[in-house]
């Protein structure tokens, strides 16, 4: 990105700075007086300084992009070639795309990193769909216990609800010549090994999930165990990650002159699935690979760079890794996702109160702070609320903070601010690098010259609800040197829906098999 650009965007964030008591309240909204140093004058001075250098500590210039984006696509390759690598590039079995002309209806469940969802989808066959669904946050006692059936029992037992508050005679004419036996779809949000397109191990778990005795298992047999149990009329008959649900929903609804090359979420956690030629998958061999020689491959791009060749870090980025659930591994998704973004702001803002050095918050005693004491007290969302304050005396960032940390002064957001924002645009940055990565992999730009046109699925409260995260990510891939202006003909589209829609759209395909 052009250092105008950055520093226009960066003047924006910081907002003008303090009214001075002659002034009173009122503010000329003068952004150059952001980067004034002799304008404020103290201790005041000393913390928007301490913010500012904190900030840099979260650069990643446009360098570090297209040095990543070329790691990146060496890891792609190497993934294609042999299992078990840093980015595994996943097979899914599923080897056409939706043409919009799709019909039925189909459950879905989708097991995110912190709820669950059951679906109906009815497939109108034009592009659209109806949907009926139920959702329910996912009780953190059954994401790390030692049950490794706890999970699986938990989920079909809300499904058991959603059918009789929706299907209730599908209960009732179970195991009848009259049955009404529904096709599943399963979208799991962790890394598996597929088997088939209705089987596959779990190779580990992510998002703060740690169950014991479940890796190596086939997490499908899991599910339909647990159906099963219960008396059911369901088939779990496809397994897909919730961005190859993505995929695929986007490409049921786009239109048919856009080349539909990617799936991605940015949420509580982040991930890809894009489209691959078959014949690239050398590791492959012998297995089935369809008649259009296509495969959607999910990258499980989260563990990208766990060597740290290409990846920025910090120390709190030290600290975030090494209290983590799985120490050394994910180390591409604790630096861009939703469920870390909030905790390194809190480690940063914690390093200050604790530093004596340090004015902020008027001398508060930390042990009045709770949710900054408290791992997680921080989430993403706390940081949405401060990017897309305008306000000229920060009140809504200000507010914001007295409801989570205490009472701050115009100095205090200001400086937290410009480290939150920095945490936001590395994230944003470093998913340039994955998305720009598949691009220049699958030359898809290339393939629709002139006009033709990329579509992009998207995802998740970060890509969706964090203010700028879209337009600093688009930003970046135009300084990726093979894409450049070509950033103009990528469309990054919210899929709403995506993994449930997808769910239903996999069950299709998987149903078109049997």
């Amino acid at each position: 990105m052009a250092l105008g650009r950055y520093v226009s965007w960066f003047r924006r964030l910081c907002g003008p700075t303090a009214p001075t008591v002659d002034e009173g309240v009122k503010s000329e909204g003068k952004l150059a007086k952001v980067f004034s140093s002799e304008e404020d004058c103290g201790s005041r001075e000393s913390l928007k300084e301490v913010a500012e250098r904190i900030a840099k500590e979260f650069e990643f210039s446009d360098v570090d992009v297209r040095r990543a984006v070329d790691g990146f696509v060496k890891q792609m390759n190497e993934g294609l070639r042999s299992h078990g690598c840093t980015i595994e590039q996943l097979p899914s079995f599923i080897t056409e795309l939706p043409t919009g002309f799709e019909k039925g209806t189909y459950l879905a469940v989708d097991l995110g990193g912190t709820n669950v969802r059951v679906c109906s989808v009815t497939l109108e066959g034009d592009g659209t769909f109806s949907l009926i669904q139920g959702k329910s946050a996912i009780p953190t006692v059954w994401m790390t216990c030692d049950n490794p059936s706890g999970l699986f029992n938990w989920v079909a037992n809300f499904v058991h609800e959603f059918l009789e508050q929706n299907y209730p005679d599908s209960l009732t004419t179970a195991g009848t010549e009259d049955a009404q036996i529904f096709s599943l779809g399963f979208t799991f949000s962790h890394a598996v090994h597929q088997l088939d397109i209705n089987s596959g191990n779990l190779i580990r778990w992510s998002k703060g999930f740690n169950i014991d005795g479940v890796v190596g298992q086939d997490i499908c047999a899991l599910l339909q165990n647990a159906f099963t149990e219960l008396a059911l009329p369901i088939l779990v008959t496809a397994l897909i990650n919730d961005t190859v649900g993505t995929l695929l929903a986007r490409a049921y609804a786009s239109p048919k002159s856009v080349h539909t090359v990617l799936g991605a979420v940015f949420g509580t956690g982040t991930n890809g699935a894009y489209v691959e030629q078959t014949s690239k998958i050398s590791k492959m061999t012998g297995s089935r690979t369809g008649e259009k020689g296509i495969m959607i491959v999910n990258t499980e791009w989260g563990n990208f760079d766990q060597g740290m060749e290409y990846l920025p870090t910090t120390s709190y980025d030290k600290t975030i890794d090494a209290g983590s659930v799985n120490p050394g591994f994910e180390m591409f998704e604790k630096r861009i996702s939703g469920m870390y973004l909030g905790e390194i702001l809190r480690l940063v803002i914690l390093s200050l109160v604790q530093d004596p050095k340090v004015d902020i918050f008027d001398g508060v005693a930390i042990s009045e702070m709770l949710k900054l004491r408290a791992k997680w007290g921080l989430d993403s969302s706390f940081m949405s609320h401060l990017e897309g304050d305008n306000s000229p005396d920060l009140s809504l960032s200000r507010t914001q903070i007295e409801k989570c940390i205490g009472m701050a002064s115009f100095q205090d957001a200001q400086a937290i601010r410009i480290i939150s924002h920095a945490i936001g645009r590395r994230s944003a940055r470093l998913g340039a690098v994955a998305v720009g990565a598949v691009i220049v992999h699958t030359g898809c730009l290339k393939r629709g010259e002139g006009e033709g046109r990329v579509d992009i699925g998207v995802d998740g409260s970060l890509i969706e609800l964090y203010p700028g995260f879209a337009a600093e990510l688009k930003a970046a891939l135009g300084e990726i040197e093979e894409i450049g202006e070509g950033e103009e003909r990528i469309d990054i589209v919210v899929t709403k829906d995506g993994s449930g829609v997808g769910a239903a759209l996999a069950a299709h395909v998987a149903a078109k098999r049997l």
